[in-house]
Parts: C-alpha cells; sequence; structure tokens
C-alpha cells in the first residue's frame, strides 16, 4: 500500500510540474488563467500533499 501512495505522490508531483508548464503557456496564449483550472490544480496539490504526509508518517523521510 505505502508503494503505491509513493507512487502516486511522485507522479502526482511530475503532473504538478506539468500543469504548471501548461499554465503558463495558456497565460502567454489567452492572457489569463481560467478559474476552474485554477481551483483543480489548489485541490490536486493539497490532495497529493495529504497523500506524502501520509507517506512521510508511515515511512519516514528515509523512503
Amino acid at each position: 500500500m505505502i508503494t503505491v501512495l509513493r507512487r502516486l505522490v511522485y507522479f502526482g508531483a511530475l503532473f504538478i510540474a506539468l500543469m504548471g508548464v501548461f499554465f503558463m503557456l495558456v497565460k502567454n496564449d489567452m492572457g489569463y488563467v481560467p478559474q476552474s483550472m485554477k481551483v483543480f490544480l489548489l485541490s490536486f496539490v493539497f490532495f497529493i500533499g495529504g497523500l506524502l504526509a501520509i507517506v512521510i508518517a508511515k515511512r519516514g523521510l528515509g523512503g
């Protein structure tokens, strides 16, 4: 179970980084980022942060 959570956290962090690049491209093209996209990314960041807290609580910082 912890291995699955760790993979979700790692791939979630990669997804957040890619969404950051995507947001920069959208902002350059449209001039603004739609509110729904901002809310989705913020909620995803909190979700991945919660999973990371669970992983750290179970396994410690060493993994």
